[in-house]
């Protein structure tokens, strides 16, 4: 009999193979969808909302998780399932059967994430990704995908990474660890990809500018793209700090 342990790991070993059913794609075929790629603490939920403040066309992707509720979590964005061998069964034999539209298992918590297509309401739908999942949705049915970058200057980024995970939380390094291979991801990207910088008590301005992004509204993006360097430089500093052995 599968332990819980065992199920995780089948579902990490499937996760960058995953495809949802040709009757689960057909549901998303009429789709855009707007995925805010960045380091965590550069406020990418903070823009999202903001986004669809602006712009009622646009709704906010629903997420499934089985991580416990946050005291920061909108209740009416994520359904929870507990990590339970019970809940795990129930995850497994939905990914099996390709009902689900995405799967991620976190790499540090292996808590899973994942998405129905009744998570994306609306012609277009907003939600906030790691970088890495950006290939693997373009396969999933859109009829669009929209990446787009957010990041906000160094100082600011660090006063909100010091608040959130201070030095001596378990979590920072890892946060750091995921902060450097998204920018990386970022500015690995063609020059056309979009860049919003996210200032402090600016998010209107910001989310103003991935609306104009989603209208196809040309921009410059170079002044962005060097502030994502510099934060990748920071947070490279930052990791080194904790891991001088790790190079990133």
């Amino acid at each position: 009999m599968k332990d819980e342990q065992v199920i995780i790991q089948e579902l990490l070993a499937g996760q960058d193979t995953y495809q949802p059913s040709a009757q689960t794609k057909r549901l998303l075929a009429e789709k855009t969808l707007i995925m805010l790629v960045g380091a965590t603490c550069m406020g990418k939920s903070t823009v999202m909302y903001e986004v669809m403040h602006q712009d009622k066309q646009i709704q906010v992707v629903g997420t499934r998780t089985t991580r416990s509720p946050r005291r920061d979590d909108d209740p009416n964005r994520y359904t929870y399932r507990p990590q339970t061998f019970e809940g795990l069964t129930a995850i497994s034999g939905d990914i099996q059967r390709r009902a689900i539209v995405q799967y991620v298992v976190n790499p540090h918590s292996k808590t899973i994430y994942w998405s129905e297509s009744a998570d994306y309401p609306g012609r277009y739908c907003i939600g906030d990704y790691f970088s890495g999942v950006v290939a693997l949705f373009k396969a999933y049915g859109f009829e669009n995908i929209i990446p787009i970058t957010i990041v906000t200057n160094p100082a600011s980024w660090q006063q909100r990474l010091d608040q959130r995970f201070p030095v001596g939380d378990r979590r920072r390094r890892e946060r750091l660890a995921e902060a450097v291979v998204s920018l990386k991801w970022s500015l690995s990207q063609p020059s056309n990809h979009p860049f919003i910088v996210n200032l402090d008590a600016e998010s209107q301005m910001a989310a103003a500018s991935v609306v104009s992004v989603i209208r196809s509204k040309n921009a410059d993006y170079s002044l962005a793209r060097k502030t994502t360097q510099q934060c990748l430089d920071q947070a490279k500093a930052l990791y080194r700090q904790l891991t001088p052995t790790d190079v990133l």
